[in-house]
């Protein structure tokens, strides 16, 4: 098993000192439930399964109702957590769709009683802010594993979609000191995704879910590019990820200061293997994207993404801002890179890298206030 096992008589630890924070965020079906799969596992970095739903949480801050507070809606209805004996009544063969583990599979690592406890309790709190509620589901997540966390230096989960500037906003808010994984992707790719996830579900998607997918992308890499220029994320690209998961994974640990872990080159959650919740394939393996994002739609869906593309960067221009492409993306984040190879005089091998080829800590020469 990836964490070592406890070294006391069993029991767990009570009310840990928490670690810095860590979000994975990305948009829709861009890999961040990938990324978070291979970050999960290691002793250094106990990854929370499911999203914060900071994006819901936006929009309920102002919940003024006294018997409805943000801590109340926070555990009934915002955190998409693998299954607990408050939200599921599956039996323990049942496989969880947010966390590919069964209820038995996940009650060997996690008393799953206890964490629905602890997470019943936060409510009791009163009404405190979100940093803290989040702080107390993480406490009692940790408090409730059956493995040992008190190497731990990060504790992670992930966010997807939505308003990238709200929700990376409101996350350091919270956590001033964490760290940010922003997963890119090429937004045709995203939206085909989107497409053929829906296909196998028997949903055929109009022009205007099109059009709100293709711009929530886009939103992620024009913010993407800014936070490149601050130099305040670390990056993976979803092609470099997946075309050599092994190195990407090593130069992630390097960039965040934890030691690499054989159990990061494969997707698990609480360090046992799975099938990611949002693949079209039935393997543990990580696999490559197709090389032409047309394949696998109809002509009608071609022509709805090739007009996203083509009137995309008009609508940008017509409000007054920049739309960024991911090939200028990509281009920022090699010269980034080649800068840091060439500071720090070291070969691109993933045993001498400094930095992931997709990490940006440095701060770019170019102006961001038109995006």
């Amino acid at each position: 098993m990836p964490f070592p096992s406890q070294d006391n008589d069993g029991g767990n630890i009570r009310d840990p000192a928490l670690p810095r924070a860590l979000l994975v965020y990305g948009a829709r079906k861009s890999g961040t439930t990938l990324v978070q799969s291979m970050l999960d596992g290691g002793a250094y970095l106990p990854m929370v399964p499911g999203e914060l739903k900071l994006k819901y949480i936006l929009r309920k801050r102002s919940i003024t109702s006294r018997s409805r507070t943000l801590a109340h809606w926070y555990i009934e209805g915002g955190r998409s957590i693998f299954p607990v004996e408050t939200k599921s009544a599956a039996g323990d063969e049942e496989t969880d769709p947010f966390t590919g583990l069964t209820r038995g599979q996940a009650g060997q690592v996690i008393d799953l009683g206890k964490y629905s406890a602890g997470l019943a309790a936060i409510p009791d709190l009163g009404d405190p802010q979100l940093a803290e509620i989040i702080r107390q589901d993480v406490r009692a997540f940790m408090d409730a594993m059956k493995v040992d966390c008190r190497a731990a230096r990060f504790w992670g989960s992930k966010e997807a979609g939505s308003n990238p500037k709200g929700i990376l906003g409101i996350f350091r808010e919270c956590f001033p000191d964490g760290m940010i994984v922003l997963v890119l992707r090429e937004p045709e790719f995203t939206v085909r995704s989107i497409i053929l996830n829906n296909s196998r579900r028997g949903k055929r998607l109009g022009m205007r879910r099109v059009l709100n997918e293709f711009r929530d992308a886009q939103r992620v890499l024009n913010e993407g590019y800014r936070e490149t220029l601050e130099g305040r994320v670390v990056t993976v690209t979803y092609e470099e990820l997946t075309e050599n998961p092994e190195m990407e994974s090593k130069l992630l640990c390097q960039r965040l200061g934890i030691p690499f872990d054989e159990v990061f080159t494969k997707p698990t959650t609480l360090g046992q293997e799975i099938v990611v919740s949002t693949s079209s394939r039935q393997t543990t393996e990580v696999f490559r994207q197709v090389k032409d994002w047309r394949k696998g739609l109809s002509r009608r869906q071609v022509l709805m993404l090739r007009m996203c593309r083509i009137f995309g960067p008009a609508v940008y221009r017509l409000r007054g801002k920049r739309m960024v492409s991911y090939s200028t993306l990509r281009q920022l984040l090699a010269t980034q890179a080649a800068a840091r190879t060439l500071a720090n005089g070291t070969s691109n091998s993933p045993e001498n890298f400094p930095a992931s080829r997709s990490s940006c800590n440095t701060q770019g020469n170019a102006s961001s206030s038109a995006l």
